[in-house]
Protein backbone atom coordinates (compact mmCIF):
# COMPACT_ATOMS: atom_id res chain seq x y z
CA UNK A 1 0.00 0.00 0.00
CA UNK A 2 3.15 2.39 0.86
CA UNK A 3 4.41 2.13 -2.76
CA UNK A 4 0.50 2.80 -3.95
CA UNK A 5 0.92 5.96 -1.77
CA UNK A 6 3.51 7.25 -3.00
CA UNK A 7 5.09 7.00 0.62
CA UNK A 8 8.61 5.66 0.43
CA UNK A 9 10.03 4.98 4.35
CA UNK A 10 13.62 6.03 4.57
CA UNK A 11 15.22 2.94 5.81
CA UNK A 12 13.21 -0.68 6.29
CA UNK A 13 15.46 -3.08 8.84
CA UNK A 14 14.84 -6.65 8.97
CA UNK A 15 15.71 -8.93 11.87
CA UNK A 16 15.39 -12.37 13.44
CA UNK A 17 13.43 -13.75 10.70
CA UNK A 18 12.13 -10.69 9.06
CA UNK A 19 15.77 -11.26 6.68
CA UNK A 20 13.58 -14.25 4.79
CA UNK A 21 12.28 -10.71 3.17
CA UNK A 22 15.46 -10.03 1.81
CA UNK A 23 16.75 -13.00 0.42
CA UNK A 24 16.09 -15.66 -2.17
CA UNK A 25 12.45 -16.90 -2.28
CA UNK A 26 10.62 -14.20 -0.82
CA UNK A 27 7.41 -13.52 -1.91
CA UNK A 28 8.27 -8.88 -1.78
CA UNK A 29 11.69 -9.23 -3.29
CA UNK A 30 10.24 -7.08 -5.89
CA UNK A 31 8.41 -4.57 -3.73
CA UNK A 32 11.32 -4.37 -1.89
CA UNK A 33 13.50 -3.67 -4.45
CA UNK A 34 11.30 -0.82 -5.83
CA UNK A 35 11.71 0.69 -2.55
CA UNK A 36 15.04 0.50 -2.70
CA UNK A 37 14.76 2.26 -6.11
CA UNK A 38 12.89 4.89 -4.71
CA UNK A 39 15.61 5.76 -2.39
CA UNK A 40 14.89 3.72 0.85
CA UNK A 41 17.96 1.88 1.85
CA UNK A 42 17.25 -1.79 2.99
CA UNK A 43 18.98 -3.25 5.45
CA UNK A 44 19.58 -7.05 7.04
CA UNK A 45 21.09 -8.12 9.87
CA UNK A 46 24.07 -9.75 9.57
CA UNK A 47 23.97 -11.65 12.41
CA UNK A 48 20.44 -13.12 11.70
CA UNK A 49 21.76 -14.08 8.01
CA UNK A 50 24.26 -15.97 9.37
CA UNK A 51 22.68 -17.56 11.85
CA UNK A 52 19.78 -18.79 9.28
CA UNK A 53 22.33 -19.94 6.81
CA UNK A 54 21.38 -17.39 4.29
CA UNK A 55 24.48 -15.00 4.57
CA UNK A 56 24.89 -15.62 0.52
CA UNK A 57 21.49 -15.25 -0.35
CA UNK A 58 21.32 -11.74 -0.06
CA UNK A 59 18.91 -10.05 -2.50
CA UNK A 60 18.11 -7.23 -1.92
CA UNK A 61 19.52 -4.19 -0.13
CA UNK A 62 22.72 -4.91 2.53
CA UNK A 63 23.81 -6.53 5.40
CA UNK A 64 24.68 -4.51 8.36
CA UNK A 65 25.08 -4.97 12.04
CA UNK A 66 23.56 -4.35 15.38
CA UNK A 67 25.04 -1.27 15.99
CA UNK A 68 24.13 0.40 13.33
CA UNK A 69 20.67 -0.83 13.15
CA UNK A 70 20.14 0.29 16.82
CA UNK A 71 20.91 3.50 16.00
CA UNK A 72 19.00 4.11 13.24
CA UNK A 73 16.07 3.01 15.08
CA UNK A 74 17.15 5.61 17.95
CA UNK A 75 17.80 8.27 14.98
CA UNK A 76 13.72 7.98 13.23
CA UNK A 77 11.16 10.03 15.04
CA UNK A 78 8.99 7.54 14.36
CA UNK A 79 9.44 3.69 13.85
CA UNK A 80 7.28 1.03 12.63
CA UNK A 81 8.08 -2.67 14.38
CA UNK A 82 5.75 -5.19 13.06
Amino acid sequence: MLLELGTTPNRIACLNSGIFLTTVESPVLEVLAEFERRGAEIVSCQTCLDYFDRAGKLLVGRATNMRETTAAILEFNKTIRI
